[in-house]
């Protein structure tokens, strides 16, 4: 019953919005959790939804009648019913906070954290409809959600509405056991898949410690009792008795809930429990409201759910999962014989998602949730993927705005024709040996490995320290210049000063400079006036040391015939694959623009309704184009055994 007063007396009165029963009968519970592990539930997972259940009969019949979700590959079968809010706990795993996240591969952090992050839940081995976490002990389980309520209140922070109306949108709430390694021991508790911030809005408003929470409340009714009966006197007092506080605490005490409660994969099989979750999530919150995550939580999302996938292939053996995810520290990394420094990391990471083995291209496409199986992943899709787990071995030392900006300068720069899908591996050669056997192979005029890794490993610190970066107008030097990185990359791989450029970086960047310093044609570092050296940047990188080529019309020699038409059209072609790589940049600069939120702006806002669909009819009308052009090709190959016909990746290399 609501508690009300005359409008006559107070204005706007804050009320208990919903009547609050008492604790449920033990029986009941019983009943809901034998139920629940008739479903395929183990005894502790089944104890925990019940003990949650404010009504376990009302869940118990809904048992008989669960509701489908479709999700990429899977279906989910869940009820509706409400649930107690200190019988749950916000997503463990929950990347909305993923900026934050400091990785053991990463050197650059002042201290390390007590524990690295959680990783990505796997899905119970036997079909049940569990996630699995693994933590190192209770301490890190209490930090993680503690940190993980204090970030949702702070960052999405919804007390103040729930303590004024209660939460109205039902949490997604799964079972989760969380496995405390040090110990053996194994906590269950559900958690939200979904709902995170309205679980954790609800926790402040109550004021509940996690400890409480994972502990006191999980284990003894007559603590959760005991707080309900607390919270329910409310409602045998009068209203000037009770506190505004008593009342968001009542008005917080009860979350509506759609609880998964079953699991069927679709006819492909393509999808594991913790997979089919994943793929709810990333629907709701990559692409769809309420509330998108930022950038960088979903390529977080889509890296981890990658590497998982490549794993679940053994395409990765697990610690090989482990280092492309950054959890190994360096010295970890060395003790399994894997490449130790951040820059080798990354070109280990490259090498792997750029394969051309189609179990790789399939493993990684069914990673990355998109609105349509049909579509295939893209090579800038799997190159963004590869820079966000490159740069968690250095993202201590970035801001948001810096870390967004390295991620798409970097996935520009891996595609570059020498590095993407060459198979490149560190050599574990020193700076100067790679610089070495560059020059060797730039004055003999051949396309070698050492030019090749010597760009991959010093682009990724000129990347890091922001001397390479995206095209721009050069106001000082006044010159403009629209290269993209990997073009740039190109050019410095192709000049004596260029490597030694690249040689430099790679030679600051791992000795931990907070600078890349400029050096001569010689490899000198270049003096400045106060006794020190003068630092590399943008406009010197573009301007100087790799300038863009300036034509004089009149030095200009007109062909006395024209080139041939497969000449033209394999330019154009390629021309083409350029434009498209700048649109998908373009695209990603126009969801850098965040509103006060953090969010892109646009995805709040829209863009205007005839210029979405202009773009959108154009686009189709290439990519009708482009299918065309791939059916003919394919035919035409298909007909032939002639070797003269070439594929596409021997025109590129010509």
């Amino acid at each position: 019953m609501a508690i009300s007063v005359p409008s006559s007396t107070i204005e706007h009165p804050r009320l208990a919005v919903r009547s609050i029963p008492a604790l449920p009968k033990a029986n009941a519970v019983r009943a809901l959790a034998e139920r629940l592990e008739d479903r395929d539930f183990h005894e502790g997972a089944a104890w925990g939804l019940a003990r949650a259940a404010v009504d376990p009969s009302d869940v118990r019949r809904r048992l008989d009648r669960p509701s489908p979700i479709r999700v990429p590959g899977a279906v989910l079968w869940t009820v509706e019913a409400d649930v107690w809010t200190p019988a749950i706990v916000p997503y463990i795993v929950n990347y909305r906070e993923s900026v934050g996240r400091i990785f053991p591969a990463d050197d650059t952090a002042e201290s390390s954290p007590p524990y690295p992050p959680i990783r990505r839940p796997k899905g119970d081995p036997t079909g049940k409809p569990i996630l699995q976490i693994e933590v190192e002990d209770r301490g890190h389980l209490v930090q993680a959600v503690e940190g993980s309520v204090n970030y949702l209140v702070e960052h999405n922070p919804l007390s103040d509405s729930i303590a004024e109306k209660g939460v109205m949108f039902p949490i997604t709430l799964v079972s989760t056991s969380v496995a405390l390694n040090a110990s053996g021991d194994t906590v269950e508790i559900p958690a939200t898949a979904d709902g995170s911030s309205r679980a954790a809005g609800a926790l402040d408003v109550l004021g509940l410690a996690v400890e409480d929470v994972l502990d006191r409340y999980r284990k003894d009714p007559r603590a959760l009792s005991g707080l309900i009966g607390k919270v329910r006197s409310v409602f045998n007092r009068p209203l000037d008795e009770v506190s505004e506080r008593e009342l968001g605490q009542a008005n917080a005490l009860i979350l509506p809930a759609r609880i998964i409660i079953g699991f069927e994969p679709d006819a492909t099989g393509a999808a594991d429990f913790a997979k089919a979750v994943h793929n709810y999530v990333q629907l709701i919150h990559g692409d769809l409201p309420p509330v998108p995550w930022p950038e960088t939580a979903k390529v977080d999302a889509k890296a981890d759910s990658v590497v998982s996938e490549l794993e679940r292939a053994d395409l990765l053996t697990p610690n090989k999962a482990l280092y492309l995810e950054g959890m190994l520290s360096a010295g970890d990394a060395q003790k399994l014989k894997l490449p130790a420094t951040a820059d080798e990391r990354g070109l280990l990471i490259v090498s792997t998602l750029s394969s051309p083995s189609h179990s790789v291209h399939a493993a990684i496409r069914a990673g990355v949730v998109q609105p349509s199986e049909r579509k295939n992943v893209t090579k800038w899709v799997k190159s963004e993927i590869g820079a966000e787990l490159a740069l968690r071995g250095v993202r201590a030392g970035l801001t948001p705005k810096e870390l967004s900006s390295a991620r798409d300068v970097l996935a520009n720069a891996y595609t570059n024709p020498a590095i993407w899908e060459k198979g490149l591996k560190p050599s574990g050669k020193t700076p100067t040996e790679l610089l070495g056997e560059a020059l060797e192979e730039l004055r003999a005029g051949t396309a070698g490995a050492a030019r090749a890794e010597l760009g991959a490993l010093g682009g990724f610190w000129l990347v890091v320290h922001r001397v390479l970066r995206e095209a721009r107008f050069f106001k000082e030097e006044n010159f403009t210049d629209g290269r993209v990185p990997s073009t740039i990359l190109s050019a410095l791989m192709d000049s004596e000063w260029g490597l030694q450029v690249l040689a430099q970086a790679l030679k600051d960047g791992r000795e931990g400079e907070e600078e890349i310093l400029r050096v001569d044609v010689e490899g000198n570092r270049i003096p400045n006036a106060q006794g020190g050296f003068l630092q590399a940047d943008h406009a010197w990188l573009r301007g100087a040391v790799v300038p863009p080529e300036m034509k004089d019309p009149e030095d200009e020699e007109q062909s006395s015939s024209p080139p041939p038409p497969e000449k033209v059209l394999l330019d154009r072609r390629k021309a083409l694959e350029g434009a498209v790589a700048a649109v998908e940049q373009r695209h990603e600069e126009l969801r850098q623009v965040l509103g006060g939120d953090g969010d892109p702006l646009v995805d709040k806002r829209g863009l205007p309704t005839a210029a979405a669909e202009d773009l959108r009819e154009r686009l189709d009308a290439v990519e009708r184009a482009l299918v065309v052009y791939g059916a003919l090709w394919a035919a035409r190959t298909d007909a032939t055994d002639d070797p003269a016909e070439k594929d596409e990746d021997e025109e590129d290399s010509e």
